[in-house]
């Protein structure tokens, strides 16, 4: 019985060392950008990356009897010095992480509206249970989205900071909203709020689109002790122990930087990015899953539907987050400051001239010309009226 409850304790020790661990990661991710810049800040998620795969080398074994392993090889690798990643890999790995915003934009919207109606019809299938209860929700959630689409459209038409694109794109998506209730009525498999929801995260798409545009004209200024951290051999450690020790101004410049890094929208959406990009992966599994389950159909029953479960592995997991995150405040970096890691806190000499007008060129389509953001709104659109047009198996 003392050796179970001994386990026991190790494994809740192991399980309380992951939460530290990533609550850790999640608090100095946006500390680097703000206090050392978007290359330091790179530099330390692919640190992180690293001692994810370091992570997933030791056995379980070993961590279960260790306690706190993941945080002492965190702090080990804290020692290294910043630039100890070669500058070529931390400028492609940048790059990866701006072209991967439209791609998990496009996952984003597809995923949320794939989520949304199916979380209704699940719902909707528990109406002869509990009619009332069923319909008070579908009718809530339809009144406060509709709602709240009503209020952010009126703002957005009132907000002098509106240019004439953004306000003919607004008229478009009400119009498409109207289409949406329309054909959602008329379909005998609409849902009332899914049409709402969807009409909300087009207006939502479109108003953080302005809010990106008014961003990108009003750049925050860059703190000049952003290049001091990457020279000298300084260490993880060092540049962290240096944030309480800074002056004034730059503090205060970090802290602006740091309030739109870490607002309360910025977080939500960003935990709705990662939650999308994991979802898509166990779909991906899910279907590897059956393909495998077909592949033996004389198995025992039993057996085929244990191996239908996807199973996502702890690494993965980790090495999602921690790329998703990082592309959520590089983009947030990018908006803020307007600048690229490449075209400011590194020589010039460091960067061939080719290599550089490709970074220029990735910042003007995926900042400057928000088209993506316009793709978004489509893709959500498109993907409502495929599912609810799809008929059901």
């Amino acid at each position: 019985m003392a050796v179970l409850l001994w386990f026991s304790g190790l494994c809740t020790f192991y399980a309380l060392s992951n939460v530290i661990l990533g609550i850790t990661g999640t608090i100095l991710l946006p500390l680097y950008f703000s206090f050392c810049g978007t290359e330091a800040a790179v530099r330390f998620s692919l640190l992180l990356c690293v001692h994810s795969v370091l992570l997933a080398c030791i056995p379980k074994q070993v961590k279960s009897f260790i306690p706190m392993v993941q945080l002492v090889l965190f702090m080990l690798l804290l020692f290294l010095p910043i630039n100890v990643t070669p500058f070529i890999a931390v400028w492609f790995y940048e790059k990866l992480l701006l072209l991967a915003e439209p791609v998990f934009s496009i996952v984003e919207a597809v995923l949320v509206v794939f989520l949304v109606m199916d979380g209704s019809q699940s719902l909707v299938d528990q109406i002869e249970d509990n009619p009332g209860f069923v319909k008070s929700i579908i009718i809530g959630v339809a009144f406060v989205s509709y709602s709240l689409v009503l209020w952010i459209t009126f703002n957005m038409f009132m907000d002098e900071n509106m240019i004439p694109l953004e306000n003919w794109i607004l008229l478009a998506v009400l119009a498409v909203s109207v289409s949406v209730l329309v054909i959602c009525l008329i379909q005998e498999e609409g849902i009332i709020s899914d049409a709402s929801v969807v009409s909300l995260m087009m207006v939502c798409i479109l108003w953080a689109m302005k809010q990106e545009r008014i961003m990108t004209t009003n750049p925050l200024n860059m703190p000049k002790q952003w290049t001091e951290s990457l020279v000298g051999g300084k260490s993880f450690l060092w540049a962290l122990t240096s944030m309480a020790s800074c002056s004034l101004s730059h503090l205060g410049q970090a802290k602006m930087i740091l309030s739109s890094l870490v607002s309360p929208t910025y977080l939500m959406l960003a935990a709705i990015r990662v939650f999308s990009v994991i979802c898509l992966i166990w779909i991906i599994k899910q279907f590897q899953a059956k393909d495998e389950d077909k592949d033996f159909e004389d198995t025992v029953i039993d057996d085929q539907s244990s191996s239908s479960i996807p199973q996502i592995s702890p690494l993965t997991i980790r090495l999602v987050f921690i790329f998703v995150y990082t592309e959520f405040l590089v983009r947030s970096m990018v908006i803020s400051t307007h600048h690229s890691m490449t075209s400011h806190s590194t020589p010039s000499s460091m960067i061939p001239t080719f290599y550089d007008r490709i970074g220029s060129i990735l910042l003007y389509f995926l900042y400057e010309v928000r088209i993506w953001r316009v793709l978004q709104i489509c893709m959500t659109v498109v993907t409502y009226f495929y599912v609810l047009l799809t008929p059901r198996d």
